[in-house]
């Protein structure tokens, strides 16, 4: 796939004109799908997981496109729960590529600022032609930043926009204020396309409230949040019943079960329940019996997961200042009885500063690193010198080498302790193909 990361202008903010231009080439395949577009700060990687449960289990063939990956570029690209085959991704790059070349004259690798699409643009274009020509009966296009400029807002009249929960984060390109944030993630909101938001009040649920009424969107939004009762919550996944009130009626599942954990699953879990009802009222026929089984079979890579037992190593790609948070409350809930040892390396774009302070409040023990793609990689150096001097002692190591500092944590752990690797989804690919290829 060297094509994909050639030397290409990078980001998702290309302008939708140059994006028209090729994906006219190749017949206008976002045109002819049925999407549901899901934009947000946290959360957004499980609600299509959680969705692609649902709406497979209810009998319909379902496209997921997600980003970014943990490892291989066939993960953005799903259908039903199965990642593209090499060869059908190897061959729309080639056509994709084609096409370019046909609208702007040069290969990919000739590109510059003015002239061209973005890598993550091309990635888009590639998702949209692959659905189209699987047949999807519906697919769900996990917006990359922002909303507004996303080159997944290309889609002209989705059959659902989900936003999920806002936070701060990306605050150079989409603002530096929780209402600037919603502004641009509002920015999905189409004329006459429903809109579910996850359960925010206050600034977050008035400036979507507002575009809605512009826009004349239907918008689905928990009257007052939910009455959640837990039965099981521990690393073998979850057990619960959230009920809540939607425009007046008594609404939700009875009990859920999801093999996900962290209880911002739970959170994640009992919001995309909104999305069903509103799905239902655009004429998608989904029973309580398949709702249930899609949660009870989703699942998500890289969020919460358990790859080893022997000390436990978790998988958790918080990347963002309440993600963090959300991952330290419950590594403090799963492991409270084990030592924890946190393996933790951060991109550069990020507010790793605060993110390092607030992952490592949890550990007893901290081993600094980097994810291997360096061009976007704070030092593990540069990291120890971003925590706070009280935090400082906790660290045992500084360990630029990832293999290196997995390794070192797990003899540190010992067979009671705990791993929690965490920090960037970079690094959490890059420790997942580690531990599950040793050799390579």
């Amino acid at each position: 796939m060297n094509i994909i990361t050639g030397s290409y202008r990078r980001g998702s903010k290309g302008g939708f004109g140059r994006c028209s231009r090729v994906l006219k080439i190749l017949g206008d395949p976002h045109k002819n799908l049925k999407i549901i577009h899901v934009a947000g700060t946290n959360g957004k990687g499980s609600c299509c997981a959680f969705l692609r449960g649902i709406l497979s289990e209810a009998g319909y063939n379902v496209g997921m496109y997600t980003s970014p990956h943990l490892y291989r570029y066939n993960e953005r690209y799903n259908i039903n729960g199965a990642d593209i085959r090499d060869e059908d991704l190897s061959g729309l790059v080639e056509r994709v590529s084609s096409a370019y070349k046909t609208v702007f004259g040069h290969g990919l690798g000739d590109n510059n600022e003015t002239n061209g699409i973005s890598y993550f643009e091309f990635l888009t274009i590639i998702a949209f032609l692959y659905f189209k020509e699987r047949n999807v009966d519906i697919a769900i296009m996990e917006a990359g930043m922002g909303g507004r400029a996303d080159a997944t807002n290309i889609v002209p009249a989705p059959v659902l926009s989900v936003i999920t929960s806002l936070g701060m984060d990306h605050t150079a390109y989409l603002g530096t204020s929780i209402s600037a944030i919603t502004r641009e993630k509002a920015g999905i909101i189409k004329k006459n396309c429903p809109v579910v938001l996850y359960f925010q009040e206050g600034e977050v649920y008035n400036v979507v409230e507002r575009v809605c009424r512009e826009r004349d969107a239907m918008l689905y939004c928990p009257d007052t949040g939910f009455d959640i009762r837990i039965y099981k919550n521990d690393i073998g996944g979850m057990e619960f019943n959230a009920a809540f009130r939607l425009s007046g009626r008594e609404a939700g599942f009875g009990t859920l079960k999801t093999r996900l954990f962290g209880e911002y699953q739970l959170i994640n879990a009992a919001n995309v329940q909104t999305a069903v009802y509103a799905l239902r009222d655009a004429g998608y026929k989904i029973s309580d019996d398949a709702v249930r089984r899609g949660f009870a079979s989703a699942f998500w890579p890289g969020r919460m997961e358990i790859l080893e037992n022997s000390p436990p190593i978790v998988l958790d790609g918080a990347h963002n200042p309440d993600g963090a948070r959300l991952a330290a409350a419950s590594i403090k809930t799963y492991f409270a009885d084990k030592r924890i040892v946190l393996v933790a390396g951060i991109l550069r774009e990020k507010d790793f500063s605060r993110i390092i302070n607030i992952l490592a409040v949890p550990a007893h023990d901290i081993i600094l690193t980097q994810p291997a793609y360096s061009p976007k990689a704070v030092t593990a150096a540069e990291l120890f010198a971003a925590l706070d001097e009280p935090m400082r002692s906790k660290c045992a190591g500084v360990i630029a080498d990832h293999r290196e500092a997995v390794d070192t944590a797990k003899r540190l752990a010992g067979p009671d302790g705990a791993v929690v690797v965490s920090g960037s989804l970079y690094l959490v690919g890059d420790v997942k193909h580690y531990l599950e290829n040793p050799d390579k």
